[in-house]
């Protein structure tokens, strides 16, 4: 599991979600102000209904399960106002064809490139649709040329073709950037950031499916001593070899990062307290059987059990605690809390 890159989060694409529900709450207001002194009471109508609806999701949307909500309506307003605006408008109103260009851009930047490319196709379906369909079934006369389609529908795929490479490269760079920003250099475990990041994940899993995990801190037992006798060279080797002993001791469901300095951390899932405890006894023995170049090399263990509701950081800390009991009582130990 923690050899696995970690998704690219969707903070960015929320965040932009809520910045276009702000401004589609002002510009429904400013379009339906303007389309009112058209005498068409329709579209004044649909506008206002976006100026309210936005504040209303970006309001419902402070609700902890509901912060993705901006995003899946933002790509719902976007291809129910595309769809709209194609329909009633492209044919017969060669001045408003220059909006569809903004689209497929709007698709890849809030939805990524899965998203984006089902919705930009889609919508090149639909412009397909109103042109030469929906003029017949309407009985309207078409005011767009066909050179004028052409040009249109070419901009618009070129739009969506730049937008889409553009959010493929981003997201490749940004899984690789998160890669080195979530990875400890001297040991490629998880650093403390990307071990709290996927065990928030691992976290709100067990306690949605009412299930157990169980956290193992473990620390190097006199590593100050080694690295001010040895120096640094002898405790970076020293690291290594411990976090290669716990990589292949380890499950593959299991979670493993460093913590910081010596301190090396565990996410157990599906495990009770005593399995728990069997398993850093296995660590421990595992890791004890092994030499340095100061001599033999022991840990000191903190096993705690996450219990129902308890936030991923007061399981963390009462494992933190057993293990500074286990240091207290002589070191090469397990406790649990």
């Amino acid at each position: 599991m923690n050899s696995a890159p970690t998704p690219v989060r969707q903070d960015e694409h929320v965040a932009m979600a809520v910045q276009l529900l702000r401004l589609m709450a002002v510009f429904g207001i400013v379009v339906a102000v303007s389309d009112y002194f058209t005498g068409n009471l329709v579209f004044p109508s649909n506008s206002a209904g976006i100026a309210v609806l936005a504040p209303l999701v970006l309001l419902l949307s402070r609700h902890p399960r509901l912060t993705r909500l901006p995003l899946l309506f933002s790509h719902w307003l976007l291809f129910a106002t595309f769809l709209v605006g194609s329909l009633n408008h492209f044919p017969y109103r060669p001045e408003r064809a220059v909006w569809i260009t903004l689209f497929p851009m709007a698709y890849f930047y809030l939805g990524g490139p899965r998203v984006g490319l089902r919705l930009a196709t889609l919508s090149l379906a639909i412009l397909v649709f109103a042109y030469f369909v929906m003029p017949g079934l309407q009985g309207k006369a078409v005011q767009l040329t066909p050179y004028a389609f052409a040009q249109c529908i070419g901009a618009y795929v070129f739009s969506a073709i730049l937008a889409y490479l553009y959010e493929r490269i981003r997201t490749r760079q940004t899984l690789a950037l998160q890669a080195l920003a979530d990875r400890d250099v001297l040991t490629g475990l998880l650093n403390r950031r990307g071990f709290v990041a996927q065990a928030e994940t691992a976290r709100e899993q067990a306690q949605r499916f009412d299930q157990a995990f169980a956290l193992v801190l473990l620390d190097v037992d006199d590593f100050k001593q080694i690295n001010d006798r040895r120096g640094h060279a002898a405790g970076d080797q020293l690291l290594q070899q411990v976090a290669n002993l716990l990589t292949l001791s380890m499950r593959r469901s299991d979670l493993l990062a460093r913590w910081g300095g010596e301190e090396f951390i565990l996410l157990l899932p599906h495990t009770d307290l005593e399995q728990a405890r069997t398993a850093a006894e296995k660590l421990r023995g595992v890791i004890g059987t092994q030499t340095g170049a100061h001599g033999p090399i022991t840990v000191s263990v903190g096993v705690a059990l996450q219990a129902p509701g308890e936030t991923l950081e007061s399981a963390i800390n009462r494992a933190d605690k057993a293990m500074y009991r286990a240091k207290e009582g002589g070191k090469n130990r397990v406790v649990c809390a």
